[in-house]
């Protein structure tokens, strides 16, 4: 009878351990994720997040302010500042410099790519070096191995302090910090300004229905067309060279993108101009 109250008193007490190490494994576990959370929360870009917040708000309230003149503005607005400042110059001018312009013609394109309103040159050019330095890998700042919405916009509402980092982002970029005029057109100051500027300019043109164009629905077309490489390119399409990465050819986002979603070829040949030039 003692032996079988004894068993029972070590059964319980073995059950009693169990449940306690469960308990302090899942507790644990909630305190990680409570730890990566304000993680998280302590990296959010509240500046990025606001912004996006109000070019999206105010797409959606563009349709309900369409006129003929609002759509041509937006369309000649978005081939100044997507196609001759973000694919020509911030990509394949600045970045990889591809080609050579005259300096007063430099000059003219970075101001272009500025008012794309997607980081000063000196951001997209380091940003730009550092993916196909360690392109879908940790030293990626939008390593799509973190998944298709972290590459397309969450590196840049969560972003990574050393993708930040001034030293970093000035290692990357040392041809453009030592030019002292792109040094001067690459501050947030001028890029705030030259976005407000151009809305006041659309306003006393036309009203509130060129700024909802010309800049909220114009930026909002732009930033998912250009993200649309980051993440698309890196996980759908095919290959027409073996790299070390992901980059795919994608037709439709090329179509969205001036030819930029001929990833794999530009990967393949990053100094190479003519993105396009297999198909």
């Amino acid at each position: 009878m003692g032996k079988k109250v004894m068993e029972n008193m070590i059964s319980i007490n073995n059950t009693y351990n169990k449940n306690q190490k469960q308990g302090q494994k899942k507790c644990q576990k909630q305190n990680l994720c409570l730890s990566q959370n304000l993680s998280l929360w302590r990296r959010l870009s509240w500046p990025f997040v606001m912004i996006m917040m109000l070019v999206h708000v105010g797409a959606v309230g563009a349709l309900f302010y369409y006129t003929h003149l609002s759509l041509v503005v937006c369309l000649v607005m978005i081939f100044i500042t997507n196609c001759i400042g973000v694919s020509l110059g911030m990509h394949r001018l600045f970045t990889h410099r591809c080609f050579q312009v005259p300096r007063w013609l430099k000059y003219l394109i970075a101001v272009c790519s500025t008012l794309a309103f997607q980081g000063t040159v000196k951001q997209w050019v380091a940003h730009h070096r550092m993916h196909h330095a360690d392109s879908d890998s940790e030293g990626d700042p939008h390593n799509v191995k973190a998944g298709f919405f972290y590459a397309h916009i969450g590196w840049l509402i969560v972003p990574y302090p050393r993708f930040k980092d001034p030293k970093n982002l000035a290692a990357f970029g040392r041809d453009i910090h030592a030019d002292p005029v792109l040094n001067r057109i690459s501050t947030a100051g001028f890029m705030v300004g030259l976005q407000l500027a151009c809305a006041v300019g659309f306003y006393l043109v036309g009203g509130v229905s060129l700024v909802l164009w010309g800049i909220c629905m114009r930026l909002m077309i732009c930033y998912h067309c250009t993200w649309l490489v980051n993440s698309a390119c890196h996980m759908y399409g095919y290959k027409n060279y073996t790299t070390d990465d992901d980059a795919r050819n994608n037709p439709l986002v090329a179509l969205l993108s001036w030819g930029e979603g001929w990833h794999n070829n530009h990967h393949a040949y990053p100094d190479s101009a003519r993105i396009g030039h297999r198909w």
